[in-house]
C-alpha cells in the first residue's frame, strides 16, 4: 500500500453529530457543524442527517434518541445545531447545550399552548405563531407574537384611558358627596367620602388629588374646632397631615394658586393647634402658622389676587396677635405691632364699600389687637391705643348689625365692653364713670343675642365680663347705689356659673368663682352685722372652691392670686369678730 499523506480515523460510536444539509456555519477545532437556515419567514426548515465529525466532543446517541422521544423533530434538531454553530459552542459542551436548548423549546411549546387573547384576531395570530414554533420557523413566530402583543397593548391602552376617565368621574362623584355632607355638617361622613375619592382617583391626576386632600383637611379642621376633648387634637393633627400631603402634589411651580390656598389653610390649622397647645410646642405651632401664611403671600400678591391676599393678611394678623399675647417684653410688643400692620394691609383691599362683611371682621380683629397693645402700654400712648380700639369696634358695628349679623354684632359688642371697661378703670371722675356705664350697656346688648339656650358659653363669658364692670362701678359708687351694683355683679357671676361648671369648664369655673369671691368680700365689708359676715363667708367659700382647680402644681400663678384673696377675706372676717 502506498504511503498516504494522511489517515482517515476509524468511526467511534461516541462521536456522532447530526448536521444540517446546507452551508457550513462554523469550523471549530476540526469539527464541521453545518445546518440549514432559511433566512426568511416563509421558508421551511429541511431535515438533517447523521454525519461523522472529526475531533469534536461526544454527543451520545442516546441523547438524540431521548430528545426525539420527547417530541423533538429532525427540523428542530437541525435548528438547534444552527444556533450552536452561530454561538460557536465548544465541542465539549455540545451535548449539554443541546439538552438545554431542547428543554427550553419544549417549555416554550407548553407555555404558548395556554396562551390566549381577549381579541379574536389576537388569538388567531397566537395560533399561527404556535404553528411557526412547531415548524421551527422562529423569526415568523416572533413576528406573529409581536403583532398579537401590539394588538392587546393598544386595546389595553384604550381600556386604561377609559378606566382613567371613569375612575376620575367616580372620584369626583365621591368628592361631591363629601361636599354634600359638609353642607350638612356631617364631617365624619364627609371625610369618608373624600378618602374614597382619593382612593379612586388615578395617581397621575395631581390637581384633583390636591383638591380632595385640601377638602379632607377642611373637613377635619371643621370637625376639630367643633369637637370637645382629646378628639380636637386628633382632628386638627389629621387636618395638618392632609394639607401637608396636598402640598406635595400641588407644588408652587405647577399649581401656584392652589398651592397658596392650601398654605393659607395650613396656617389656619396650625394656629388652631397652637392656641390649644401650651409651652414650647404651642409657640412652635404658631410660628409654623406664620411661615405658612407668609408662603401663601408670595403667590397671593395684592395686584393679582387682592381678595385672597387680604384674607391671608387678616389670618396672619390673627396668629401674630396670638404670638404677641404669649410673648413678653419688646418681642411681644413687636409681634402685636406686626399684627396691626397685617390688619391695616387687609383693610386696603377689604373696604367697606366693596367687601363690607370682611371689612367689619377685620375691623373687629384690629380692635382686639389695639386693645392688647393698650393694656400693655402705660400713659397717654396706652390711652390712645384703647381709644383707637373703640373706634375700630364702632366701625365694625356699622356693618355687623343686630338685624343682619346678630352673632357678629354680639361678639363685637362684648369686645367693645372690654375696652370701654379698661378705659373706665384708667380714667377718674365722671368720664371714667361714663365709660364704665357704656361698657355695661355694651355687655347687656350682647346678652340680648347671646342667650343661654342658643349660645351658652358665649353668654357665660359675657356674664363674667359684665360682673367685672359692675364690680368696678360698685367699688367706685357709694351708698345704696353702689350696694345695688355689687349685688348685680353677684347675679351676673352666678348666672355664668350655671354654664361654667367644674366638670365641663374647670378653669373658667375657677376664675368665675374667684371673681365672685372678690365682689362678695366687698359686699361683706360694706355691710354690717351678721349679713356682712355671711357675705364674707360666702366669699371664702368661693375662693376655696376656686382652689380645687387652681392648685399650686397645675396653675401656680392663679393659685397664688386666689390664696392671697382668701387670706384677705379671712382677715376681714376675723376683724369683724
Amino acid at each position: 500500500m502506498s504511503p498516504q499523506a494522511s489517515r482517515l480515523l476509524p468511526f467511534r460510536s461516541s462521536l456522532l453529530l447530526f448536521c444540517g444539509l446546507s452551508s457550513l456555519l462554523a469550523l471549530h477545532e476540526g469539527c464541521a457543524i453545518v445546518g440549514s437556515s432559511t433566512g426568511s419567514d416563509s421558508a421551511t426548515v429541511s431535515g438533517g442527517v447523521a454525519q461523522v465529525c472529526i475531533g469534536c466532543s461526544a454527543i451520545a446517541p442516546e441523547t438524540i434518541t431521548q430528545l426525539k422521544a420527547q417530541g423533538i423533530t429532525e427540523a428542530a434538531l437541525n435548528q438547534f445545531f444552527t444556533v450552536m454553530g452561530r454561538e460557536k459552542t465548544p465541542p465539549d459542551k455540545l451535548d449539554h447545550e443541546l439538552r438545554d436548548i431542547a428543554k427550553n423549546y419544549l417549555d416554550l411549546k407548553t407555555k404558548i399552548a395556554a396562551l390566549l387573547s381577549e381579541d379574536p384576531e389576537g388569538t388567531a395570530l397566537i395560533q399561527q405563531a404556535r404553528q411557526a414554533v412547531e415548524a421551527v420557523n422562529f423569526p415568523l413566530a416572533e413576528r406573529l407574537f409581536n403583532e398579537s402583543s401590539q394588538r392587546d397593548e393598544q386595546a389595553a391602552q384604550h381600556l386604561r384611558q377609559v378606566a382613567t376617565t371613569r375612575l376620575t368621574s367616580a372620584a369626583a362623584a365621591q368628592a361631591a358627596n363629601g361636599d354634600l355632607q359638609q353642607v350638612q355638617l356631617n364631617f365624619v361622613n364627609a371625610q369618608a367620602y373624600y378618602r374614597n375619592a382619593l382612593r379612586l382617583l388615578p395617581p397621575s391626576d395631581k390637581e384633583h388629588r390636591g383638591q380632595y386632600l385640601n377638602s379632607l383637611g377642611n373637613s377635619l379642621l371643621d370637625a376639630g374646632i367643633r369637637t370637645k376633648g382629646a378628639d380636637i387634637h386628633n382632628f386638627l393633627g389629621e387636618a395638618a397631615t392632609a394639607y401637608h400631603a396636598a402640598l406635595t402634589v400641588c407644588t408652587k411651580e405647577q399649581l401656584p394658586l392652589q398651592w397658596a390656598m392650601i398654605q393659607n389653610n395650613l396656617g389656619i390649622v396650625l394656629r388652631e393647634q397652637g392656641i390649644r397647645t401650651g409651652g414650647e410646642a404651642g409657640t412652635r405651632l404658631l410660628a409654623e402658622s406664620v411661615v405658612a401664611y407668609r408662603e401663601a403671600l408670595t403667590v397671593s400678591i395684592k395686584a393679582q389676587l387682592p381678595q385672597q391676599w387680604a384674607r391671608t393678611q387678616n389670618n396672619l394678623g390673627i396668629v401674630l396677635r396670638e404670638q404677641g399675647i404669649r410673648t413678653g417684653g419688646e418681642a411681644g410688643t413687636r409681634l402685636l405691632a406686626e399684627s396691626v400692620a397685617a390688619y391695616r394691609e387687609a383693610l386696603t383691599v377689604s373696604t367697606k364699600a366693596q367687601l363690607p362683611q370682611q371689612w367689619a371682621g377685620t375691623q373687629n380683629n384690629l380692635g382686639i389687637v389695639l386693645w392688647d397693645q393698650g393694656v400693655r402700654t402705660d400713659g397717654e400712648a396706652g390711652t390712645d391705643l384703647l381709644a383707637a380700639a373703640v373706634v375700630a369696634y364702632r366701625e365694625a358695628l356699622t356693618v355687623s348689625t343686630k338685624a343682619q349679623l346678630p352673632q357678629d354684632w354680639a361678639g363685637t359688642q362684648n369686645n367693645l365692653g372690654l375696652v370701654l371697661r379698661d378705659q373706665g378703670t384708667r380714667t377718674d371722675g365722671e368720664v371714667g364713670t361714663r365709660l364704665l356705664a357704656e361698657a355695661v350697656v355694651a355687655y347687656r346688648e350682647a346678652l340680648t343675642v347671646r342667650t343661654k339656650a342658643e349660645l351658652p358659653q358665649d353668654r357665660a363669658m359675657t356674664q363674667n365680663n359684665l360682673g367685672l364692670v359692675l364690680w368696678d362701678q360698685g367699688v367706685r359708687t357709694g351708698g345704696e347705689v353702689g350696694t345695688c351694683l355689687l349685688a348685680e355683679a353677684v347675679v351676673a357671676y352666678r348666672e355664668a356659673l350655671t354654664v361654667r361648671t367644674k366638670a365641663q369648664l374647670p378653669q373658667q369655673w375657677a376664675m368665675t368663682q374667684n371673681n365672685l369671691g372678690l365682689v362678695l368680700r366687698d359686699q361683706g365689708t360694706r355691710t354690717g352685722g351678721e349679713t356682712g359676715k355671711e357675705l364674707i363667708r360666702q366669699a371664702i367659700n368661693a375662693y376655696e372652691l376656686a382652689l380645687q382647680v387652681r392648685t399650686r402644681g397645675a396653675l401656680p400663678v392663679q393659685w397664688e392670686q386666689t390664696m392671697n384673696n382668701l387670706k384677705i377675706a379671712k382677715q376681714a372676717l376675723e376683724d369683724r369678730k
